[in-house]
């Protein structure tokens, strides 16, 4: 995310409502992250071959994977990525080993240059490796660029099941954010070389404001959904791929900045934060075995 917006006396209403409900949650300090060029962290995914690591990135710049601790501790140095380019990275994911990096930024909602970067994990402290592929896609229902209505920036990605799964953030201006989220889908069987691949549309909600990442358990039973407000989270659907539709519960986080999470183990969650121009990028465990269930308004 490259700019920020205040949040409507809606938000804050409804948010204090919910944090006079909600159980304390939060498990332990923000602490800063220890490599100094990971300012603006802006994506989290757990390793698959090397426990306790996790890959994060800037949302623009050097186009890099930093390994680090969930202490914020660096792991090893940086590993630049060949044949990629940063122009606005917002979220990584991890399917096997495999990382998914989604250029998917678009706080104008005028990019025609959308994708997802597929790169082999590399072993912490390699100096480089090259991307696989760069999945191009476009949404079903943009049809202008920019358009009327501002709701094609994405910050959010999670792999589930052969797809990957994108949640956007509505603005009502590019100044200032607005309620509402929707999930697309892109079935990794159907992507096929040199095409743009259309996402297919699953879901959409009212209810939250600036969603900024997305994570989902170990066990693949949640869903959890960063926002600008605090932690969202959502139990997997009965039927189907509507996570925004499923049960869920809400845990309000304090803290400027929310840009990045990722689950430790399925009651721990690792939260990041970019510090909105702060020197330091900063992370924080979140304990959710208490998160209490909340309706959809």
């Amino acid at each position: 995310m490259k700019r920020v917006a205040q949040r409507g006396a809606r938000g804050i209403f409804v948010l204090a409502l919910l944090a006079a409900s909600m159980p304390a949650c939060a498990d332990g300090e923000w602490r800063k992250v220890e490599p100094k060029k990971l300012t603006e962290l802006s994506g989290l995914a757990a390793s698959g071959a090397h426990s306790g690591t996790h890959w994060a990135h800037n949302d623009d710049g050097a186009a890099r994977l930093f390994a680090i601790r969930a202490n914020g501790g660096a792991a090893a140095a940086p590993t630049e990525i060949a044949g990629a380019e940063n122009e606005d990275w917002e979220d990584v994911t991890r399917s096997g080993g495999v990382l998914y990096v989604a250029d998917m930024g678009n706080n104008a909602n005028d990019r025609r240059d959308l994708g997802v970067y597929e790169i082999p994990e590399p072993t912490p402290g390699t100096a480089q490796v090259r991307a696989k592929r760069f999945i191009r896609v476009r949404y079903p229902d943009q049809v202008s660029f920019p358009p009327t209505r501002l709701e094609f920036d994405c910050e959010a990605l999670f792999f589930d099941r052969g797809a990957l799964y994108f949640v956007t953030k509505h603005r009502e201006s590019q100044s200032k954010f607005g309620y509402g989220a929707k999930l697309y889908r892109l079935k990794l069987a159907d992507v096929r070389k040199d095409e743009v691949s259309e996402l297919a549309l699953v879901g959409s909600t009212r209810d939250i404001w600036a969603a900024t990442d997305a994570a989902l358990s170990p066990s693949g039973k949640r869903l959890a959904l960063l926002s600008l407000t605090g932690i969202w989270l959502f139990d997997r659907p009965a039927q189907g791929d509507n996570w925004l539709a499923s049960k869920r519960a809400f845990i309000p986080a304090s803290k400027r900045g929310l840009e990045a999470i990722e689950w430790i183990d399925d009651t721990t969650l690792l939260v990041g934060t970019d510090e909105n121009g702060d020197s330091r990028s900063k992370l924080r465990r979140f304990d959710v075995r208490a998160a209490g269930t909340v309706s959809s308004n």
